[in-house]
């Protein structure tokens, strides 16, 4: 502000602040120019504006703005915080459940898997090597309870075909 052209400007600010004349558009302006202006002249103007009600309203505006966006932030921050708790929570469980369903799964089909083998043996021990598509027929066969149900039968069946109608109508 200490060149020549801003001196009126600086006059004319200096009236509108002393009769409260100045609006809000105008402060903002003039605080931008303040990094322009020396030590003595900012004292000047902060004395004048201290007390006028744009100054009031305009710091109470950019402190409310300041308390929203960290406010803000501090959400953002609490919801990334959350996020991530849950997804870890999510993981973990969704994990274990996995593991269960798999273990389960397996299980299942361990269990599956001998029942097939104990009819095949059975089959290879009492009608020797002509079982053999009905012991493919039985390696097919996923479902335990129905191979619990063919087991059950097995030792009632007097003949292959006997034991080939149980197989098929599993």
């Amino acid at each position: 502000m200490e060149q020549p052209g801003n001196t009126r400007l600086k006059e004319l600010i200096e009236f509108k602040i002393k009769n409260k004349l100045i609006t809000y558009n105008e402060m903002e302006v003039m605080l931008k120019m303040a990094r322009d202006i020396s030590a003595e002249e900012e004292k000047k103007i902060e004395e004048l504006l201290a007390n006028h009600p744009f100054t009031r309203r305009m710091v109470e505006r950019r402190a409310a703005a300041a308390a929203a966006k960290a406010e803000l932030e501090a959400m953002k921050k609490g919801m990334e915080k959350g996020m991530e708790k849950g997804m870890e929570k999510g993981m973990e469980k969704g994990m274990e459940k996995g593991m269960e369903k798999g273990m389960e799964k397996g299980r299942a089909e361990g269990r599956a898997e001998a029942i097939r083998n104990l009819i095949c043996r059975f089959l290879e021990t009492k009608f020797g090597s002509e079982t053999l598509q009905l012991q493919e027929t039985v390696q097919k066969i996923t479902d335990a309870d129905v191979l619990d149900e063919i087991v059950s039968k097995l030792f009632v069946a007097s003949s292959l075909e006997e034991m080939r109608k149980i197989i098929n109508n599993g």
